[in-house]
């Protein structure tokens, strides 16, 4: 427990754990030093790859308007950049690398010493490695691995492989302990990239696919014309929909010509049958000639009634209308015009008969009616016939058509696909020829880099850092050294810590006189909290105790009972005996948690003083003690903190004074 209130508690800290703060500083900075010497060199090689992608793929990162007018939230489309990636750094086009990679390692030359012997340090580091990691897999802890999949990984290790968001060039950075080989390796790395790229556009693949399906499909084809040629000529016809429209179109004439003959012969029943109920209504003979005159009765008559009108217009002159005579002369006249309407105005005096012709016309129509009607029924006969064997020969066409179809269908279908997979082999055997000759839409910017500059380590720079990153580490241990001691190096905090007040700090003497002072102070500090008010009528009791023994107990009981003295007290260190009045009686108990007598030295006590050893006693081990005590007694005042030491040496901070006082005037 350590309280930091300035930069002199601080500088302090640091002195009390100085041993750390020079152990972790120095392990860093030998650290650093050898790895800037002896850590294994790493070079990198850079490349570039432009990837010219598609105007439906331009936009990477499309931009959504919300409706806050600052703020422009990115779209959640995937990047296609990210998929060239992705195969770029495949297990198959990193393993074509590796394999690609020993091929060189077996031809390669030695080269110079240096480097003979940093391939002689690295093949025997490996080999204790692999030694190492194969224990490992023998106990289980992790798989076997072979050669060629440790050099993977390595490789897919080494290799970063990166793009500006919303750009199209493709950046490779490869680290490897040598600048030819890691320019070699990337060489291979883009090699395979291009092959692994033309391997799955499927170019070569493809184009033998199709020209084994276009040989295929031809032989379908012509085996179908052949089968269906042998089935149209069975048919006697150019195809199947001719056939069956020659069948139709004939069928068609055949049934209106049976439809027009039906209606004829119908038509000619009709007009038999009419003249056939005409012919004995007429008569057989007609009158050609005949002689009409005017009937003389008629004219006898007349002339008489128009004498009986003279008499009556005579009568008339001499009597009126209804005399006698007159109305019996009317009566006459009456009857004489009902005989004479009675009889017809003319009569025939002699006429000539011949045959009816209309007569002799009907029965001929008869005839030729007849005749007719025979004759349609002969071609009715005859287009039933017809009709019946196009029928047959329709049905027949239609029994078979569903294999013409299957076979026109199919051969349809063949030579569409005949016709597309022509197609599509043109296209693969484009694409195999582009990727042949590498001319697809990623292009090399930038070759794979030879760069002789090593990226690590930095030995210059890891010289320099060596000190400000050792003086780093080592305030840092000092931080966490500070954080998990658990030791009691002052009196700051005491009070809130355990709740009881702190009596006083006796310093650390080393034997030195000059800290006479400080002692008498803290004794007299002490003395001031303990009831010297009541030792004249009562005696005082004192018990001094402490956790563990050697923490100062016996130390401070002197040094009470000296005090006391000086104040014209009697004092005595004694044991399980009270005070007497005027008297001080001082009883010591160190090491209660390990020793049970202590507590019945204390029972005599009338104040129970705890002592606590700065830089030894720790705060769970003071809790305890306080713990234990208070459950046996309730008359536990306080805390005395013996052997405080201050770590900061006194000449420096007489130096730093001076300088102050210098800086100040």
């Amino acid at each position: 427990m350590i309280e930091i209130r300035s930069f002199r508690d601080l500088l302090r800290l640091l002195f009390i754990f100085k041993r750390a703060f020079v152990l972790t500083a120095l392990a860093t900075m030998i650290l650093i030093v050898l790895g800037a010497l002896f850590l294994p060199s790493r070079f990198t090689s850079t490349s570039r790859l432009f990837v010219n992608l598609e105007k439906g793929d331009q936009v990477r990162v499309p931009m959504q308007v919300m409706r806050e007018p600052n703020f422009i939230q990115p779209a959640t489309l995937r990047d296609p950049i990210l998929d060239e990636e992705q195969i770029l750094t495949s297990a198959p086009v990193i393993s074509k690398v590796a394999d690609a990679y020993r091929a060189d390692l077996e031809h390669a030359s030695d080269g110079s010493l240096w480097k003979r012997i940093k391939a002689k340090v690295r093949v025997a580091t490996g080999a204790i490695k692999d030694g190492f990691d194969a224990t490992l897999a023998f106990v289980g802890i992790i798989d076997r691995q072979t050669p060629q999949e440790k050099l993977a990984a390595g490789l897919a290790k080494a290799l970063k492989v990166s793009h500006e968001s919303g750009a199209d060039v493709m950046e490779l950075d490869l680290t490897w302990n040598d600048p030819t080989e890691a320019q070699q390796i990337l060489k291979h790395w883009v090699d395979a990239y291009f092959d692994a790229r033309a391997q799955a556009a499927g170019g070569a693949e493809l184009s033998r696919f199709y020209e084994n399906q276009s040989e295929e499909l031809g032989k379908e084809v012509l085996a179908l014309k052949q089968e269906l040629h042998t089935k149209l000529n069975d048919l006697n016809a150019a195809s199947l929909q001719q056939k069956l429209d020659s069948t139709a179109d004939q069928l068609q004439r055949l049934y209106k010509g049976r439809q027009d003959a039906l209606a004829q012969k119908v038509a000619v029943e009709a007009a038999i049958a009419s003249a056939q109920q005409r012919l004995p209504s007429m008569p057989a003979e007609i009158v050609t000639g005949r002689a009409i005159s005017l009937n003389p009765i008629q004219q006898d008559m007349q002339a008489k009634l128009n004498v009986m009108q003279t008499q009556r217009l005579d009568l008339l002159r001499t009597y009126d209308e209804n005399a006698p005579k007159v109305k019996s002369l009317d009566a006459a006249i009456a009857s004489m015009r009902t005989q004479i309407d009675s009889l017809a105005k003319q009569v025939q005096s002699s006429q000539n008969l011949a045959p009816n012709a209309l007569a002799l016309k009907l029965k001929g129509d008869i005839q030729d009616g007849e005749t007719q009607e025979a004759h349609l029924t002969a071609q009715l006969d005859a287009i039933d016939k017809q009709i019946a064997a196009l029928q047959s020969d329709r049905d027949h066409v239609l029994t078979i058509e569903p294999e013409l179809s299957r076979l026109g269908l199919q051969l349809n279908t063949a030579e569409k696909a005949y016709g597309l997979t022509s197609e599509f082999l043109m296209h693969a055997r484009v694409q195999r020829d582009l990727n042949a000759n590498r001319l697809s839409n990623v292009a090399v910017v930038e070759p794979p880099t030879f760069v002789a500059a090593r990226v690590f380590p930095k030995t210059t720079t890891m010289l320099l850092a060596a000190l400000p990153a050792g003086i780093a580490v080592g305030l840092f241990a000092v931080f966490l050294c500070r954080l998990l001691d658990q030791r009691i190096h002052d009196g700051g905090g005491v009070d809130e810590r355990f709740g009881l007040p702190l009596l006083g700090v006796v310093p650390e003497l080393n034997g030195r006189a000059k800290q006479g002072l400080p002692l008498r102070s803290a004794l007299h500090r002490i003395w001031r909290q303990l009831p010297h008010q009541d030792i004249p009528a009562r005696g005082l009791t004192i018990g001094i105790a402490s956790a563990n023994p050697g923490e100062g107990v016996h130390f401070i009981a002197l040094g009470i009972a000296n005090f006391a003295q000086g104040q014209g007290y009697n004092a005595r260190i004694t044991s399980k005996r009270r005070a007497n009045p005027g008297e001080v009686a001082i009883v010591e108990a160190p090491g209660v948690l390990k020793d049970d007598i202590g507590f019945d030295e204390l029972q005599y006590a009338d104040r129970i003083v705890v002592v606590v050893q700065a830089r030894a006693t720790t705060i769970p081990v003071v809790e305890e003690t306080l713990r234990s005590l208070g459950q046996a007694f309730d008359n536990v005042c306080g805390i005395v903190l013996n052997r405080r030491y201050f770590e900061i040496p006194q000449s420096l901070m007489d130096r730093s004074s001076q300088l102050l006082r210098l800086t100040s005037s």
